[in-house]
């Protein structure tokens, strides 16, 4: 990569940034060409149906460490359980729809703390704290937190994360995840048996569909003022959808309680699957609220 100096920054960056993608866009396999995005869901896809364990191990000296620093907050592995959760909240104004406001998981961290379970977030100084609640943890002050950061992911029952750096992790471990205002549905990455909880894109008055919105032109990463351009319209999700979702995964995970999944969900995972990307399951009250989400639009 160039050297980057400030003649022309804008222009250097995004001349650099083309290299880099055209270098990791395309890869061939078996006759298939497939981009970055599709790779990875490959790769994921191979690594689930090879192995059972997650792609990292621990050293004893790590794992003593790890259950200390889990009793330091009040965890104790051999007792409770938790859910981690991650809200991006980068103060990003022409990419803001990639966040999610915290105080709308009030009611799903409430849930999962009058099941018994503990909430951990994780995060930075500057996001908006929540109200404090039993059984939340709240990491984002804590000065070590990055250092036990995979021991979090690993060990806890089920993620909470939306679009983010955090959220591309979860697919380093087994456990699945709930990804949660999802607004760039061909970008998301993460196992089969993750959930999916999208924000609903309108134009016109009208549900773009998953059909139109796991294409890669509209699925993919997506400025606030091209939405503008494009007159459509994103709707994040309620706190009654987050508390909704988060309870199809909990009885699923914790309770071990399987629902079959209806012709529309099966129909979305059949669309992933033939777009070469994960098959996730799209959580129920997005069916229940918005069943257009599923219709076919060319």
């Amino acid at each position: 990569v160039k050297y980057l100096d400030q003649n022309n920054l804008e222009k250097n960056i995004k001349d650099n940034i083309d290299i880099l993608n055209k270098s990791l866009d395309f890869h061939e396999v078996d006759g298939k060409i497939l981009d970055f995005i599709q790779f990875l869901n490959l790769i994921n896809k191979l690594w689930k149906r090879k192995n059972k364990n997650n792609f990292f191990t621990y050293s004893k000296k790590e794992e003593k460490n790890a259950n200390l620093f889990f009793k330091d907050i009040g965890i104790n592995l051999n007792k409770n359980w938790y859910v981690l959760l991650h809200v991006r909240s980068t103060q990003d104004d022409n990419f803001s729809h990639r966040n999610s406001d915290i105080t709308n998981y009030r009611k799903a961290v409430e849930f999962i703390t009058s099941r018994g379970g503990f909430v951990v977030r994780i995060g930075d100084k500057s996001m908006k704290k929540l109200k404090k609640t039993k059984n939340l943890i709240d990491l984002t002050d804590h000065p070590n937190q990055s250092d036990y950061l995979l021991s979090l992911y690993h060990n806890s029952k089920f993620l909470m994360t939306g679009i983010s750096g955090p959220g591309f992790m979860t697919t380093l471990f087994k456990n699945p995840c709930l990804h949660v205002d999802v607004s760039q549905m061909y970008e998301i990455v993460g196992k089969e048996y993750d959930y999916c909880l999208p924000r609903m894109f309108f134009q016109k008055g009208k549900i773009l569909s998953l059909n139109k919105r796991i294409k890669s032109g509209l699925g993919k990463n997506l400025s606030l003022s091209y939405l503008k351009e494009l007159k459509i319209i994103s709707l994040p999700n309620s706190e009654n959808e987050i508390l909704d979702a988060t309870k199809e995964i909990y009885f699923n995970v914790v309770e071990n309680k399987k629902f079959k999944n209806s012709k529309l969900r099966k129909s979305a995972k059949k669309n992933f699957i033939n777009n070469n990307l994960t098959a996730f399951n799209i959580s129920k009250i997005i069916e229940k609220k918005y069943k257009n989400f599923f219709a076919n639009q060319d």
